[in-house]
């Protein structure tokens, strides 16, 4: 799987559109549709769409964040064409889910005293 795709899940998975990416990234919004094509771009432009997506997902609550993470990775596994990627990236979720469970149990609990 190419770096853009999965920027793009990972767009996808904040419930960002493309407006909104070229917004946070401070780029026009014809540079992200480029760059979600697969289109090069000079590095700084890629980098600014990346970071702002990274930034995106620091900024989420932990739970939320988790939840984001595994959206990201199911689509990345719908769309993998490689067994071993689509193996890793399963691992991944089984982790990601893990830890939304943890963070769920510890709020109940946290809740209840």
């Amino acid at each position: 799987m190419k770096s853009y795709e999965v920027y793009v899940f990972r767009r996808i998975a904040l419930r960002w559109t493309q407006q909104e990416l070229a917004e946070k990234a401070n780029i026009d919004v014809k540079l992200v549709c480029k760059f979600e094509e697969g289109t090069s771009l000079d590095k700084d432009l890629e980098d600014k769409i990346k970071l702002a997506i990274n930034k995106g997902f620091k900024e989420l609550e932990s739970i939320d964040h988790y939840k984001c993470r595994i959206l990201e990775l199911a689509f990345e596994i719908k769309y993998e064409t490689s067994d071993n990627q689509r193996l890793y990236r399963m691992s991944h979720i089984i982790v990601e889910l893990g830890k939304l469970q943890k963070e769920i149990l510890d709020n109940i609990t946290a809740n209840k005293t």
